[in-house]
Protein backbone atom coordinates (compact mmCIF):
# COMPACT_ATOMS: atom_id res chain seq x y z
CA UNK A 1 0.00 0.00 0.00
CA UNK A 2 1.30 3.45 -0.97
CA UNK A 3 -0.23 6.00 1.43
CA UNK A 4 -0.69 9.54 0.08
CA UNK A 5 -2.41 11.09 3.12
CA UNK A 6 -0.08 11.27 6.14
CA UNK A 7 -3.14 11.11 8.42
CA UNK A 8 -3.75 7.58 7.10
CA UNK A 9 -0.30 6.23 8.00
CA UNK A 10 -1.43 5.01 11.43
CA UNK A 11 -4.42 3.29 9.81
CA UNK A 12 -2.13 1.61 7.28
CA UNK A 13 0.26 0.43 9.98
CA UNK A 14 -2.64 -0.99 11.99
CA UNK A 15 -3.81 -2.92 8.92
CA UNK A 16 -0.26 -4.18 8.49
CA UNK A 17 -0.24 -5.50 12.06
CA UNK A 18 -3.59 -7.24 11.60
CA UNK A 19 -2.45 -8.76 8.30
CA UNK A 20 0.69 -10.12 9.95
CA UNK A 21 -1.35 -11.73 12.72
CA UNK A 22 -3.48 -13.42 10.05
CA UNK A 23 -0.41 -14.76 8.30
CA UNK A 24 -0.51 -12.27 5.41
CA UNK A 25 2.23 -9.96 4.13
CA UNK A 26 1.55 -6.24 4.02
CA UNK A 27 3.71 -3.18 3.34
CA UNK A 28 2.80 0.47 3.91
CA UNK A 29 4.77 3.35 2.39
CA UNK A 30 4.03 7.07 2.75
CA UNK A 31 4.69 9.41 -0.17
CA UNK A 32 3.77 12.73 -1.77
CA UNK A 33 1.89 12.03 -4.99
CA UNK A 34 2.50 15.57 -6.20
CA UNK A 35 6.21 14.74 -6.61
CA UNK A 36 6.86 12.63 -9.75
CA UNK A 37 10.37 11.58 -8.65
CA UNK A 38 9.09 10.43 -5.26
CA UNK A 39 6.31 8.42 -6.92
CA UNK A 40 8.75 6.35 -8.96
CA UNK A 41 11.14 5.92 -6.04
CA UNK A 42 8.43 4.74 -3.63
CA UNK A 43 6.87 2.53 -6.28
CA UNK A 44 10.20 0.76 -6.75
CA UNK A 45 10.43 0.28 -2.99
CA UNK A 46 6.98 -1.30 -2.94
CA UNK A 47 7.86 -3.58 -5.86
CA UNK A 48 10.97 -4.74 -4.02
CA UNK A 49 8.87 -5.56 -0.95
CA UNK A 50 6.46 -7.49 -3.17
CA UNK A 51 9.37 -9.33 -4.79
CA UNK A 52 8.36 -8.06 -8.21
CA UNK A 53 4.87 -9.58 -8.18
CA UNK A 54 1.79 -7.37 -8.66
CA UNK A 55 -1.73 -8.77 -9.03
CA UNK A 56 -3.67 -5.53 -8.91
CA UNK A 57 -3.10 -1.78 -8.77
CA UNK A 58 -5.82 0.14 -6.93
CA UNK A 59 -5.63 3.94 -6.98
CA UNK A 60 -7.74 5.74 -4.37
CA UNK A 61 -6.13 9.17 -4.16
CA UNK A 62 -7.27 12.64 -5.18
CA UNK A 63 -8.33 16.09 -4.03
CA UNK A 64 -11.47 18.20 -4.40
CA UNK A 65 -11.59 21.82 -5.55
CA UNK A 66 -14.73 23.96 -5.48
CA UNK A 67 -13.77 26.85 -7.76
CA UNK A 68 -15.38 28.05 -10.98
CA UNK A 69 -13.67 29.37 -14.11
CA UNK A 70 -14.11 32.86 -12.64
CA UNK A 71 -12.16 32.37 -9.42
CA UNK A 72 -9.53 29.72 -10.06
CA UNK A 73 -5.92 30.17 -11.12
CA UNK A 74 -3.19 28.26 -12.91
CA UNK A 75 -1.43 27.25 -9.69
CA UNK A 76 -4.57 25.49 -8.44
CA UNK A 77 -5.02 23.94 -11.89
CA UNK A 78 -1.48 22.54 -11.95
CA UNK A 79 -1.67 21.20 -8.39
CA UNK A 80 -4.98 19.43 -9.03
CA UNK A 81 -3.86 17.98 -12.34
CA UNK A 82 -0.57 16.76 -10.89
CA UNK A 83 -2.34 14.92 -8.08
CA UNK A 84 -5.51 13.68 -9.75
CA UNK A 85 -4.24 12.98 -13.27
CA UNK A 86 -0.47 12.91 -13.61
CA UNK A 87 0.09 10.74 -10.52
CA UNK A 88 -2.52 8.26 -11.76
CA UNK A 89 -0.95 8.10 -15.22
CA UNK A 90 2.53 7.64 -13.75
CA UNK A 91 1.49 4.83 -11.40
CA UNK A 92 -0.43 3.06 -14.15
CA UNK A 93 2.57 3.30 -16.49
CA UNK A 94 4.96 1.97 -13.84
CA UNK A 95 2.71 -0.98 -13.04
CA UNK A 96 2.10 -2.24 -16.59
CA UNK A 97 5.33 -4.29 -16.97
CA UNK A 98 4.54 -6.20 -13.77
CA UNK A 99 0.85 -6.66 -14.59
CA UNK A 100 1.81 -8.15 -17.96
CA UNK A 101 3.46 -10.99 -16.09
CA UNK A 102 0.54 -11.62 -13.73
CA UNK A 103 -2.26 -10.70 -16.17
CA UNK A 104 -3.59 -8.59 -13.34
CA UNK A 105 -5.86 -5.59 -13.16
CA UNK A 106 -6.06 -1.88 -12.39
CA UNK A 107 -8.96 -0.23 -10.56
CA UNK A 108 -9.05 3.55 -10.25
CA UNK A 109 -11.28 5.70 -8.05
CA UNK A 110 -12.85 8.42 -10.18
CA UNK A 111 -16.06 10.44 -9.63
CA UNK A 112 -19.46 10.99 -11.20
CA UNK A 113 -18.24 14.58 -11.60
CA UNK A 114 -16.17 13.29 -14.51
CA UNK A 115 -19.25 12.07 -16.37
CA UNK A 116 -21.30 15.27 -16.40
CA UNK A 117 -20.38 18.96 -16.01
CA UNK A 118 -20.83 20.35 -12.51
CA UNK A 119 -20.64 24.15 -12.30
CA UNK A 120 -18.47 25.36 -9.46
CA UNK A 121 -15.90 22.59 -9.71
CA UNK A 122 -14.29 23.09 -13.10
CA UNK A 123 -10.82 21.81 -12.22
CA UNK A 124 -12.03 18.76 -10.30
CA UNK A 125 -14.63 17.80 -12.91
CA UNK A 126 -12.10 18.20 -15.73
CA UNK A 127 -9.51 16.11 -13.88
CA UNK A 128 -12.03 13.33 -13.27
CA UNK A 129 -13.06 13.33 -16.94
CA UNK A 130 -9.37 12.91 -17.79
CA UNK A 131 -9.08 10.03 -15.32
CA UNK A 132 -12.11 8.37 -16.93
CA UNK A 133 -10.51 8.59 -20.37
CA UNK A 134 -7.25 7.26 -18.90
CA UNK A 135 -9.19 4.24 -17.64
CA UNK A 136 -10.96 3.55 -20.93
CA UNK A 137 -8.00 4.13 -23.24
CA UNK A 138 -5.60 2.13 -21.09
CA UNK A 139 -8.14 -0.71 -20.99
CA UNK A 140 -8.03 -0.88 -24.79
CA UNK A 141 -4.27 -0.65 -25.03
CA UNK A 142 -3.46 -3.39 -22.51
CA UNK A 143 -6.34 -5.83 -23.09
CA UNK A 144 -4.13 -7.86 -25.46
CA UNK A 145 -1.88 -8.65 -22.49
CA UNK A 146 -4.79 -9.88 -20.37
CA UNK A 147 -4.78 -6.79 -18.13
CA UNK A 148 -8.14 -5.40 -17.04
CA UNK A 149 -8.61 -1.69 -16.27
CA UNK A 150 -11.77 -0.37 -14.60
CA UNK A 151 -12.93 2.55 -12.51
CA UNK A 152 -15.41 3.42 -9.80
CA UNK A 153 -17.24 6.75 -9.99
CA UNK A 154 -19.02 7.56 -6.71
CA UNK A 155 -21.13 10.59 -5.97
CA UNK A 156 -20.68 12.75 -2.87
CA UNK A 157 -19.38 10.34 -0.24
CA UNK A 158 -19.50 10.63 3.53
CA UNK A 159 -15.72 10.59 4.06
CA UNK A 160 -13.47 12.45 6.48
CA UNK A 161 -12.07 14.47 3.57
CA UNK A 162 -15.57 15.58 2.61
CA UNK A 163 -16.25 16.62 6.19
CA UNK A 164 -13.12 18.81 6.28
CA UNK A 165 -14.69 22.02 5.05
CA UNK A 166 -11.37 23.85 4.78
CA UNK A 167 -10.04 21.33 2.28
CA UNK A 168 -12.82 22.03 -0.22
CA UNK A 169 -12.99 25.81 0.10
CA UNK A 170 -16.35 26.07 1.88
CA UNK A 171 -17.37 27.64 5.16
CA UNK A 172 -18.85 25.36 7.81
CA UNK A 173 -22.37 26.59 7.03
CA UNK A 174 -21.85 26.18 3.28
CA UNK A 175 -20.48 22.68 3.71
CA UNK A 176 -23.39 21.66 5.95
CA UNK A 177 -25.90 22.99 3.40
CA UNK A 178 -24.06 21.30 0.54
CA UNK A 179 -24.07 17.91 2.25
CA UNK A 180 -27.76 18.22 3.14
CA UNK A 181 -28.73 19.11 -0.42
CA UNK A 182 -26.44 16.43 -1.85
CA UNK A 183 -28.22 13.80 0.23
CA UNK A 184 -31.65 15.06 -0.86
CA UNK A 185 -30.62 14.81 -4.52
CA UNK A 186 -29.94 11.05 -4.20
CA UNK A 187 -33.07 9.16 -5.36
CA UNK A 188 -32.09 5.93 -3.58
CA UNK A 189 -32.76 6.44 0.15
CA UNK A 190 -31.96 10.19 0.02
CA UNK A 191 -28.59 9.82 1.68
CA UNK A 192 -24.91 10.30 0.91
CA UNK A 193 -22.67 7.56 -0.40
CA UNK A 194 -21.01 5.50 2.28
CA UNK A 195 -17.29 4.60 1.93
CA UNK A 196 -18.11 0.91 2.44
CA UNK A 197 -20.25 0.89 -0.73
CA UNK A 198 -17.36 2.29 -2.75
CA UNK A 199 -14.86 -0.14 -1.19
CA UNK A 200 -17.04 -3.17 -1.96
CA UNK A 201 -17.33 -2.11 -5.59
CA UNK A 202 -13.57 -1.64 -5.91
CA UNK A 203 -12.95 -5.08 -4.41
CA UNK A 204 -15.46 -6.69 -6.77
CA UNK A 205 -13.98 -5.09 -9.90
CA UNK A 206 -10.52 -6.15 -8.72
CA UNK A 207 -11.57 -9.75 -8.11
CA UNK A 208 -11.92 -12.80 -10.31
CA UNK A 209 -15.70 -12.33 -10.27
CA UNK A 210 -15.19 -9.44 -12.72
CA UNK A 211 -12.72 -11.33 -14.92
CA UNK A 212 -14.49 -10.42 -18.17
CA UNK A 213 -15.05 -6.74 -17.37
CA UNK A 214 -12.68 -4.04 -18.60
CA UNK A 215 -13.00 -0.39 -19.56
CA UNK A 216 -15.98 -0.06 -17.24
CA UNK A 217 -16.51 2.97 -15.00
CA UNK A 218 -19.04 1.90 -12.40
CA UNK A 219 -21.20 4.74 -11.12
CA UNK A 220 -22.07 4.46 -7.43
CA UNK A 221 -24.25 7.40 -6.47
CA UNK A 222 -27.72 6.06 -5.67
CA UNK A 223 -29.05 7.37 -8.98
CA UNK A 224 -27.88 10.94 -8.37
CA UNK A 225 -26.31 11.27 -11.82
CA UNK A 226 -29.63 10.27 -13.41
CA UNK A 227 -31.41 13.31 -12.04
CA UNK A 228 -31.74 16.81 -13.45
CA UNK A 229 -31.66 20.13 -11.62
CA UNK A 230 -35.43 19.80 -11.29
CA UNK A 231 -35.29 16.62 -9.19
CA UNK A 232 -35.81 18.41 -5.82
CA UNK A 233 -39.00 19.96 -7.25
CA UNK A 234 -40.15 16.51 -8.33
CA UNK A 235 -39.71 15.27 -4.76
CA UNK A 236 -41.79 18.16 -3.41
CA UNK A 237 -44.63 17.44 -5.83
CA UNK A 238 -44.43 13.71 -5.08
CA UNK A 239 -44.69 14.43 -1.36
CA UNK A 240 -47.72 16.66 -1.91
CA UNK A 241 -49.44 13.89 -3.84
CA UNK A 242 -48.73 11.49 -0.95
CA UNK A 243 -46.80 9.23 -3.29
CA UNK A 244 -49.78 8.61 -5.58
CA UNK A 245 -47.97 10.13 -8.53
CA UNK A 246 -51.23 11.30 -10.18
CA UNK A 247 -50.79 14.32 -12.42
CA UNK A 248 -47.14 14.59 -11.56
CA UNK A 249 -46.17 15.89 -14.97
CA UNK A 250 -48.59 18.82 -14.93
CA UNK A 251 -47.81 19.66 -11.31
CA UNK A 252 -44.09 19.52 -11.95
CA UNK A 253 -44.28 21.82 -14.97
CA UNK A 254 -46.27 24.31 -12.92
CA UNK A 255 -43.80 24.05 -10.06
CA UNK A 256 -40.66 24.68 -12.09
CA UNK A 257 -39.97 28.27 -13.00
CA UNK A 258 -38.53 29.08 -16.41
CA UNK A 259 -34.87 29.90 -15.95
CA UNK A 260 -33.63 33.20 -17.45
CA UNK A 261 -31.41 33.18 -20.51
CA UNK A 262 -27.98 34.54 -19.63
CA UNK A 263 -25.95 36.70 -21.94
CA UNK A 264 -22.90 38.93 -21.68
CA UNK A 265 -24.94 41.81 -20.24
CA UNK A 266 -25.87 39.74 -17.18
CA UNK A 267 -22.23 39.60 -16.16
CA UNK A 268 -21.44 43.31 -16.50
Amino acid sequence: MLVQDVTKVDVALNIKSQAFLNGNKYAAISLNLKEPYQIEKKFREAITMLQGHVDCLILCHGAINNDSIFDTNMLEWDQMMNLNVRASFQLVSLSIPFLKLSKGCITILSSNAGKAPQPGSIIYSTSMAMVNMLIETTALEVAFFGIRVNGVAPGVTNTQARMKKDSIGLTEAQNRTFLLEAGIDVPLQNQLNQPSEVAKSILWLSSGDAAFITGEILTIDGGQSLTSNDYPDYLKVLAQSRGAGEGLGAQLIGKIQVKPVYNAQNFQ
